[in-house]
């Protein structure tokens, strides 16, 4: 080990002869943290994609329109980015401001003396000059090109320095902190990048607030949006009333995917608030959340370019025992006394036809009273098949009625197609009952599997 360290302080620029033992171990430490450091600097960052990080929190969730396709909720999007320009903000003015009156230094809050300060954190509790001047040419080696060394080397006297770094060590050090001159800061000047929700309709409520937040010397412009409004939702119903949906926004820059790269916390999952659920009556909320990153083409001006985006998806079950009491068992009721008209004379068709054509009536003005709870989809839904099934089987029955007349039919004649009608409609309702039963255990597995996920991806995250 003592091998490596002097291997490391082996070099023209750090001449290490007056240090004891215990600062050139000190300094040799400064050095390795130094190499595992990447301080970029501002027009290297400008020039590059830079990585925006999001984190969703659902609030609240309100009405969920089945009709309109949207829902009503309230978001906290937080974005947070790299602004290396604010590196240049370490000394603060009020640190300044407390500098004694018989320490003069020539401060200039540059990006070469944030980095200074940040070595001054790690070294001794009162380093030499000699230990701090090496500390300056450990940094001439890993930033050769980026850095004004020679006029850090002259920048002010020891005791000054020393005051400055025993101030800046709960600053720095810190793994988190957020900048005191927020305030102050014209944020509208900086480097943004356009984050926008692309789901949202018409004017929603939205506030804003900004941040700095330093973490181990580092700064990062922390952006938080509160977000009241209704988001359009593209609802899938061929299950419905049995369906399960994904409330899902889409969050966008208005950037090319050459300067902005959208990606998740590293650190925190997505949030959903389930006791802030208004529409439990009719839906059931899950408490995992779901995202997935992929690249749109949203400029028409210039098709190629491709925005990045992040879709955030929370997911809510239909609770269907308001439509099974109201709607199937009153469809199967009309459905089963088609059944009943066989109890009048076979000879007396007229009857017959008079009573089944009258729950034919019923049943088509109760199917355009379920129409108008759903939206006009091009395909069916579990409820519309069942609905016309139904019809189907009461309207077969009445053309039996019809078609006897031209046929001479006998009692057990009329008992057998009875018995054939039905048998049918039993078997279908058998049929669809239990691919209802099928289809809710296959959802029951999924949801088990995402909630694992779910688990260990806390797991993880507790363990960093």
């Amino acid at each position: 080990m003592s091998d490596q360290r002097s291997r490391q302080l082996d070099s023209p620029l750090i001449q290490t002869e007056d240090l004891s033992p215990t600062e050139s171990r000190l300094l040799c430490d400064v050095i390795c943290k130094i190499k595992h450091v990447n301080f970029e600097s501002e027009n290297d960052v400008s020039s590059l994609q830079r990585r925006v990080i999001v984190h969703v929190t659902f609030l609240k969730i309100g009405e969920i329109s089945t009709l309109k396709e949207c829902f009503e909720a309230d978001i906290l999007l937080r974005t947070k980015w790299r602004e290396p320009e604010l590196d240049k903000a370490t000394v603060s003015k009020p640190l300044l401001h407390r500098l004694p009156n018989d320490h003069k230094i020539n401060i200039v809050s540059t990006f070469e003396q944030s980095i200074v300060l940040w070595v001054m954190c790690y070294v001794a509790d009162t380093p030499s000059r000699k230990m701090i001047q090496c500390a300056i040419c450990a940094c001439r080696m890993r930033w050769p090109n980026s850095m004004k060394w020679a006029d850090l080397l002259d920048g002010g006297d020891l005791a000054t320095l020393c005051f400055i770094r025993r101030q800046m060590q709960r600053e720095i050090h810190r793994p988190s902190d957020v900048n005191q001159d927020t305030e102050e800061l014209d944020f509208d000047k900086l480097w943004n990048p356009k984050i926008f929700i692309d789901d949202v309709i018409g004017g929603a409520s939205i506030t804003t607030h900004m941040a700095v937040e330093r973490v181990n010397g580092l700064a990062f412009i922390v952006e938080r949006r509160r977000i009241r409004g209704s988001f359009i939702e593209k609802l899938e119903l061929a299950d419905f009333p049995f369906d399960v949906q994904d409330l899902s926004i889409t969050i966008m820059s208005d950037l090319p995917t050459s300067q902005v790269e959208l990606a998740e916390d590293p650190d925190e999952i997505h949030k959903i608030y389930k006791l802030n659920f208004i529409d439990e009556q009719e839906w059931y909320l899950y408490k995992y959340i779901e995202s997935t990153k992929k690249e749109l083409l949203k400029d028409q001006a210039d098709p190629d370019a491709t925005r990045s985006a992040l879709t955030v998806m929370a997911r809510a079950a239909r609770r269907p025992g308001y439509y099974i009491w109201n709607v199937f068992s009153v469809t199967m009721l009309i459905a089963s006394l088609s059944f009943v008209t066989f109890a009048v004379e076979h000879t007396l068709p007229q009857n017959r036809l008079q009573l089944s054509f009258t729950l034919v009536l019923t049943a088509v003005a109760f199917k355009f009273v379920v129409n108008q709870c759903l939206p006009r989809v091009s395909y069916l839904t579990y409820l519309d098949k069942y609905v016309l099934c139904s019809m189907v089987e009461v309207s077969a029955v009445c053309f039996w009625h019809g078609v006897q007349t031209k046929l001479n039919i006998t009692d057990s004649n009329d008992y057998i197609a009875m018995i054939t009608i039905l048998g049918l409609y039993a078997v279908y309702n058998i049929q669809f009952f239990i691919r209802i039963l099928l289809g809710k255990k296959k959802k029951k597995k999924k949801k088990k599997k995402k909630k694992k996920k779910k688990k260990k991806k806390k797991n993880l995250l507790q363990c960093k």
